[in-house]
């Protein structure tokens, strides 16, 4: 064992690190205490209602794993969803051509989650299977938290209590969560659990087995030999081998080591005293300094260490430190579980290899990258003022992953028509609670009326018509649409790729582009964008988070929204007094109370619209649910605004009277009746002129509300995706506070569970 300690400034701080080297153990044909390369792997798999999509791909992954097996591994297979609802579908077993078909079985779903059950039965498994073969390693792989009777909190405790119970019999205990409805924490929890074990983001079903490998490899080759270091709480420590990572504050109590590199790093800012396998040293007595390789190992693990365990601004100070400029990016680029989950991959590459280090080379002192990196909320702003369609059943278009309960008829009558849907990107609709972002497709098609009914009742055997179906291109600050099929301006393409190369031209349906660009008055191209392929936001949308901001642009919305209501009622009093030519009629204009009967008796609504028959949804028992973070931001006195008509007439002199929201209403009256003077309109006139001011003025109002709705959306995602707080609020009881000019912005922040399956 050799100690040595190196004074290193990190940001603003000087640390004291302290490098502990194991003395190394040469890989020799006998090695005393040489861990057996067979290991006995332990799948726990969730088969919940959510993995209906994705269960096949998994068992397939699962399937993969056995190739990666030696001949003397041993195999667990455990599957799990509801309360009471696991089974063992093979314990202890050797890699035979059976299991396939055994674990093809596997390929449904039912139920919701209950971690508890299954992770007892691997308690069962490794206390009866573990003199056969000690070296255990567990894989558990889910999609969502925890769903049973006796809550979720409770039965995270009840889990980390039975893992807690064998981890010491175990080399790994591995977290694997998939897509974003896990709860990261827990994983995480239960990994720390065990002495190798990690947790692992999944953005993709197909990396199981790649994810399997990984950890495989990381407990291979290892030999029995304890360490046991012991530290001070405000001391760090990092312990680092030639595959694997861990910081943990406290202490160390190892029984496996690498076979040929364990090097363990104290970090504080002053002197402290540690223990290393019950000898006492204080880390003023060590003189001699480590060599910068050394050192540079140790940044890059000590980077990894605080961004797995969420201490990201601390991780982004060694990274400024290191200079790294790839990975400066990279991190500052990071915001959702996914893009996340590359960067830690990035991070742990870095640290292990070094030829995954300066990729883009060293960044200049004081380097941050861009705020205003291009993103996904850049894009979309783009696309939706520029003309473009988002055409959401082309062939080239991935399947829609649905984000609720889904919808049945009992009986359907409508028949989708061949046209094809592109629906315009300015239909967006940011969610007004939560960070989701929407599009609604009209789909045109036709009613088929009863033969009988139409025939003797007058009616045609089929009435055009059409339905809408929502896709949330984000859903709680996530990509839920990872690549979409785009129709667009050619000169709006060029501009988008000349900021980052995220669309993809097809060829195809060019009859149809030509349509379009004729209909536009300029050429269109056909393509398919990958929004994965940027971050959702950029770090000016995350500074953008503070109380003063939130402010300016709650008002501001409140001030256009109250535009936006006073247009739309000269727009029905336009409506009114135009000529009947002008207006658009429903399908039940002129029909006669039977014939209304019998189209509503085929779904069918006035408008046209067709809405089902007999619709039902699964009930909420029967399905997983995710917690989506809702905000709700209002004025004080300002949440119930008057009718129009309620304020219009009010003379000047009773203004001073008005309550605070007929006084707002009466400013966005004035402001649009001195916009329709300066422009020489008449209101009270149904003529041309007015219509075409009206329908102009609506639409730029739209505009500003789109924009500022998506500003806020992107502060609530930022929050949801950070963790960070929303700066300058004070807290009162559930409520978060802000006064400003004798105004108070109340912000209600709340969890609310969404049911899908």
């Amino acid at each position: 064992m050799k100690m040595y300690k190196n004074k290193v400034k990190i940001g603003e701080k000087l640390l004291n690190v302290v490098t502990i080297n194991q003395e190394d153990q040469e890989d020799t044909t006998v090695v005393e205490g040489l861990v057996a390369q067979s290991v006995h792997h332990i799948h726990v798999i969730d088969r919940s209602g959510s993995m209906c999509r994705e269960i096949s791909g998994l068992v397939e992954q699962v399937k993969d794993t056995l190739k990666l097996m030696s001949i003397n591994d041993l195999i667990s297979v455990i599957w799990f969803s509801s309360e009471g609802q696991y089974r063992t579908l093979v314990k202890g077993a050797k890699n035979t051509p059976q299991l396939l078909g055994l674990l093809d079985t596997l390929k449904s779903t039912l139920g919701c989650t209950c971690f508890s059950d299954p992770i007892q039965e691997v308690k069962t498994i490794v206390n009866e299977l573990h003199a056969l073969n000690p070296n255990i390693s567990v894989t558990l792989f889910t999609d969502g938290e925890a769903v049973c009777s006796r809550g979720k909190d409770a039965e995270e405790q009840r889990t980390l209590k039975i893992v807690s119970e064998f981890a010491d019999k175990i080399i790994a205990f591995n977290t694997v969560g998939y897509s974003c409805y896990y709860n990261q924490k827990f994983l995480k929890d239960l990994a720390a659990l065990s002495q190798f074990g990690v947790f692992t983001h999944s953005s993709q079903i197909g990396e199981y087995s790649s994810i399997f490998q990984n950890n495989f490899e990381r407990i291979s080759g290892g030999k029995v030999e304890k360490v046991d270091l012991l530290y001070a709480d405000d001391v760090i420590g990092v312990y680092l081998t030639r595959k694997f990572v861990k910081m943990e504050t406290g202490a160390f109590h190892l029984s496996r080591l690498d076979k040929n590199k364990n090097q363990f790093f104290l970090v504080s800012t002053g002197e402290f005293e540690f223990e290393y396998n019950g000898e006492h040293f204080n880390s003023k007595q060590i003189k001699e300094e480590a060599a910068l390789p050394t050192i540079t190992n140790f940044l890059y693990a000590y980077a990894q260490g605080l961004y797995y365990n969420n201490f990201r601004k601390n991780s982004l100070e060694v990274l400024a430190t290191i200079g790294d400029k790839a990975l400066i990016d990279s991190h500052m680029s990071a915001f959702t579980f996914d893009e996340a989950g590359e960067h830690q991959k990035k991070l742990e590459a870095a640290t292990l290899n070094t030829s995954a280090r300066l990729l883009d080379g060293k960044a200049k002192a004081n380097y941050l990258p861009a705020k205003d990196a291009f993103c996904v909320m850049d894009l979309i702003g783009l696309l939706a003022n520029n003309n473009a369609y988002y055409m959401p059943f082309h062939k080239e278009a991935e399947d829609y992953e649905r984000i609720g309960k889904k919808t049945e008829e009992s009986f359907n009558v409508f028949t989708y028509s061949d046209e094809p849907v592109y629906t315009p990107f300015s239909d967006l609709v940011y969610n007004k609670d939560k960070a989701n972002l929407s599009i609604r497709n009209k789909i045109a098609g036709v009613v088929t009326i009863n033969p009988e009914e139409a025939k003797e009742y007058g009616l045609p055997a089929t009435v055009d018509s059409y339905i809408y179906r929502n896709h949330a291109l984000i859903k709680d600050g996530r990509m839920n649409v990872k690549k979409a099929v785009v129709l667009m301006p050619k000169s709006l393409y060029e501009t988008i790729q000349a900021k980052r190369k995220v669309c993809e031209l097809l060829k195809t349906d060019t009859k149809f582009v030509k349509e379009i660009s004729k209909e536009h008055g300029e050429d269109y191209v056909l393509t398919k964008i990958t929004f994965t392929k940027l971050p959702v936001i950029n770090s000016l949308y995350n500074d953008m988070v503070t109380a003063e901001n939130i402010f300016g642009l709650a008002a501001e919305l409140l001030d256009w929204e109250c535009v936006q209501k006073v247009l739309n009622y000269y727009w029905k009093k336009f409506d009114e007094t135009a000529t009947a030519a002008q207006k658009k009629v429903g399908i039940f204009e002129g029909k006669t109370a039977k014939q209304i009967e019998i189209l509503t008796k085929h779904g069918l609504e006035k408008s046209g619209s067709y809405a089902g028959i007999g619709k039902s949804q699964a009930k909420a028992a029967d399905c997983d649910f995710y917690e989506a973070r809702s905000f709700e931001f209002q004025f004080k006195g300002l949440t119930t605004m008057p009718k129009v008509e309620d304020v219009i007439n009010i003379k000047a002199d009773e203004t001073t009277k008005l309550t605070p929201p007929k006084q707002k209403m009466m400013t966005a009256v004035a402001l649009v009746a001195k916009q329709a003077s300066d422009d020489k309109i008449d209101l009270s006139k149904a003529s041309v002129a007015t219509r075409n001011w009206l329908t102009r003025q609506i639409k730029e109002v739209k505009y500003r509300l789109f924009k500022l709705r998506g500003s806020l959306c992107a502060a609530k995602m930022a929050k949801i995706i950070t963790g960070d707080s929303f700066e300058g609020f004070t807290v009162s009881g559930d409520q978060f506070i802000y006064e400003k000019n004798g105004s108070t912005l109340i912000m209600k922040m709340d969890k609310e569970k969404v049911y899908f399956g």
